[in-house]
């Protein structure tokens, strides 16, 4: 491999560690940013000439990339900003499958009333591009839940009670 294929990849890396960095305490003013590092590593991307190295390179662009879409589309501009709910759940766990077809669907009854808040499940198995986005929330038991809220400022809230629809809407309030 060519000292340029390296110095490339390593600009990927830092690039990489920087969207980490900013995805952690993500804002509304972030996503700019983070759309200007995807399009910085995509174009150093296409300068890498060895597959390997490329191939690599390719697999942390695409994760960054479900990242940014998955931040993008709960992050709304204009101060109308809805707090989001989000269910991780491991696909083959029991537990994980009857809450989110008995409470999610009872909770999501509740917020259709007021649709108050965004609801997201988010699938945490080992080939699920949202991986990483389960291990940056700490995820180690499913169901887990997470409250994102905004106001006064952007909070991460993990969710302790009893996992079911009357506890979390009563923790929550919507």
């Amino acid at each position: 491999m060519n000292k340029e294929n390296i110095n490339l990849t390593n600009d990927i890396f830092y690039l990489s560690q920087k969207f980490d960095n900013l995805i952690d305490n993500v804002k509304q003013n972030n996503i700019n940013e983070l759309k200007n590092i995807l399009h910085k590593i995509q174009n150093t991307l296409r300068k890498i000439t060895s597959s390997k190295l490329k191939n690599i390179c390719q697999q942390i662009f695409d994760l960054h990339t479900k990242e940014f879409e998955l931040i993008k589309k709960h992050t709304i501009s204009n101060n109308q900003r809805k707090n989001i709910l989000f269910l991780f759940v491991e696909p083959k766990c029991k537990k994980s499958i009857e809450f989110l077809n008995t409470d999610w669907d009872i909770l999501n009854k509740y917020n259709d009333t007021g649709n108050k808040i965004k609801m997201v499940v988010v699938a945490c198995d080992n080939t699920s591009y949202y991986k990483k986005v389960c291990d940056r929330f700490n995820i180690s038991e499913y169901p887990s839940i997470r409250y994102i809220t905004y106001e006064p400022k952007f909070k991460i809230h993990e969710y302790y009670g009893d996992l079911n629809a009357n506890s979390i809407q009563e923790e929550y309030k919507f």
